[in-house]
């Protein structure tokens, strides 16, 4: 199924994948809801890995990446995770309210409402069960696309 910007994916019981023309993959776990542009994520998890150049906001943070593993979890509590198994992100405020803060792979950073990301380190196992996600999905889904998103304007940027 093909996405377009401004579709929003409801996961209930189940998880979606979602592979982009770059190779970049998306995983919304059971529970969440994403909207396509720059992935938005308004509730629930979703595990990310990205080739190129690529962005996902939530209501707290906007996560911007290239070349990374990681996951972004936006609680009922108020606060959005992001925990970086491979790679780098740069977390920057969507109102400007705080400086930009990059979070590299091992690291994880936990924003509440408008303050600034926490960080802290991760442990083996959090990073093996981020990369962990990707490898049972890329096995069971090799040779099948599930939904395919589409680039918009930018090298692998969506908008």
């Amino acid at each position: 199924m093909a996405l377009e910007s401004g579709d929003e994916l409801q996961t209930t019981g189940v998880s979606a994948v979602i592979k982009f023309p770059d190779e970049t993959w998306v995983i919304v776990a059971p529970n969440s809801l994403v909207r396509i542009g720059s992935l938005g994520l308004t509730r629930g998890t979703i595990f990310a890995k990205a080739r190129r150049l690529f962005q996902v906001e939530t209501q707290f943070v906007r996560v911007t990446v290239e070349g990374t593993e990681y996951q972004v979890t936006v609680a009922e509590n108020n606060q959005a995770a992001v925990d970086v198994a491979e790679g780098q992100t740069r977390l920057t405020s969507p109102t400007n309210s705080w400086e930009a803060v990059v979070v590299l792979g091992s690291e994880g950073a936990i924003v509440k409402a408008q303050e600034v990301p926490r960080k802290r380190p991760l442990s083996a196992e959090e990073v093996e069960r981020i990369r962990r996600q990707f490898q049972i999905f890329g096995s069971l889904f090799s040779n099948v696309l599930i939904m395919q998103g589409t680039t918009l304007p930018g090298p692998g940027l969506l908008r």
